[in-house]
């Protein structure tokens, strides 16, 4: 489940806050429980020194004038109740409840004289304090302890009552930092609402930076977006500025196919009807050469998924393609590769074509008798795929323009279309790689180089 912005934030800052609270809660919980326990402790001690005052020896045997208002304190101001026995040294039962516990461990202490603990006494739980005396009696000493309990209900109440009252100020505090949370997240995702409103306002063509004003997380966001709208612009107007230079490629073979076949459908004799028509296979055959490679050049403008590719077996399969055509042409066609396994991620449909395109340039335009070579080695952690020929070539001057759409560098050639390089350079571009035209090793023709990184090579 995708939750808000706003809901995270609350969440993320509510949650740990509760935990906390919860925590520090049950932690004031015990202080309270101590504190009643220190002032009720403080009472029980005073109740067992004031009986412990009123023991006196009577002959041989122990008697307490028991003072009442020492235990009415005790349970005067509150519904507790109050125990109290006294026991002779001996174990004896000098006066109380005879089964009222007495402390058979080491409790805690107070002023080192008394010690306190809880225990059970008629089903209720009791704080019990104890304190051991003596009566001097000539040379010996008679000893006897007095033990007073008390019910915890008073104390139980009043550690709640605190608890209560420190709970409502965390709540109160939870509250407010849960509102203030609220406030803030609804201030700070303002800029977002303006940035909505503002994209919802434009048109499909407005491809204008964005301009709001928000804090700098957001802003970054922004630039982001500004940024893509840049590229989207750029990519509109490279694909309005095709579709112009395409319209009006596609004109003039159109207009051709128009004239030739109305050429041949007035024409009578057998001989130039095949004339024609033949004329008429070769201006379709360049239409249709023109339009795959218009629908290529809309592929590259594309990111392609990248595959691990060989590209040994890629460009052995390109040049077995173009060996019958190489042939009729009488051009030498060869590949030459150090590697049987040169393995890189790239788009093997793209490269394909770009490889399908610098071949069908170098067969097109290299006259009978000469030789194309292609190539593929490893080079200072680049991969190298050549295209070289013996052929005429290209001017040095002219190398720039012959990368550009639909320039030829022959205004009389009718042939080509002005795509094929630069098909072949924007898919390499594509790939971080680099496509430059160079003179070939030999005295005459062209050597085209494709350079691409070999770092982030796929696994062999």
């Amino acid at each position: 489940m995708n939750l808000s912005v706003r809901t995270t934030v609350i969440v993320w800052l509510c949650v740990p806050l509760v935990l906390a609270a919860a925590l520090l809660l049950f932690d004031n919980y015990r202080n309270a429980l101590h504190s009643a326990n220190s002032a009720y402790d403080n009472a029980l001690y005073a109740s067992a020194l004031a009986i412990a005052d009123r023991v006196v020896l009577d002959g041989e045997e122990l008697e307490v004038d028991l003072p009442y208002i020492a235990l009415e304190m005790l349970s005067a101001a509150s519904e507790d109740h109050v125990y109290y026995k006294v026991v002779s040294g001996d174990g004896s039962l000098v006066t109380g409840y005879k089964d009222l516990p007495s402390a058979d461990a080491e409790p805690e202490s107070l002023d080192g004289d008394a010690a306190f603990f809880e225990s059970r006494f008629r089903n209720q739980v009791v704080r019990v304090a104890e304190i051991e005396r003596s009566i001097q009696r000539q040379s010996r000493s008679i000893f006897f302890d007095v033990v007073v309990a008390q019910t915890v209900g008073e104390r139980d109440k009043l550690a709640r009552e605190l608890t209560v009252l420190y709970g409502s100020r965390y709540l109160l505090l939870v509250i407010v930092v849960i509102a203030a949370a609220w406030i803030s997240a609804s201030m700070a995702l303002k800029p977002l609402k303006r940035l909505q409103h503002s994209l919802e306002k434009r048109s499909n063509h407005d491809l204008t930076p964005i301009e709001v004003s928000a804090a700098p997380e957001i802003d970054v966001v922004v630039a982001a977006i500004n940024r893509l709208m840049e590229r989207l612009r750029e990519s509109f107007l490279d694909v309005r500025a095709l579709v112009d230079d395409a319209s009006h490629q596609l004109r003039t073979p159109i207009a051709s196919l128009k004239t030739q076949i109305e050429v041949a459908l007035a024409e009578d004799n057998p001989e130039k009807i095949k004339e024609s028509l033949n004329t008429l296979l070769d201006t379709a055959n360049r239409t249709g050469r023109l339009a795959e490679q218009l629908l290529t050049h809309t592929k590259t403008s594309e990111m392609p998924d990248f595959e691990n590719t060989n590209l040994s077996e890629l460009l052995e399969g390109v040049v077995r393609g173009w060996v019958i055509r190489a042939l009729e042409s009488d051009i030498d066609l060869g590949l030459e590769h150090t590697d049987d396994k040169i393995c890189i991620a790239c788009s093997p449909t793209l490269l394909e074509e770009a490889l399908n395109n610098l071949l069908h340039n170098a067969i097109q335009y290299c006259p009978a008798g000469t030789s194309v070579t292609v190539r593929l080695y490893r080079s200072s952690g680049k991969v190298n795929i050549e295209v070289e020929d013996n052929g005429p070539g290209i001017a040095e001057a002219d190398r720039s323009d012959a990368l550009k759409r639909f320039r030829r560098i022959n205004p009389a050639d009718t042939i080509g279309c002005g795509l094929g390089l630069a098909i072949a350079a924007e898919v390499v571009e594509l790939h971080h790689g680099k496509l430059s035209l160079l003179d070939a090793d030999s005295s005459s023709g062209l050597k085209v180089l494709i350079e691409i990184p070999d770092a982030d090579r796929a696994t062999e």
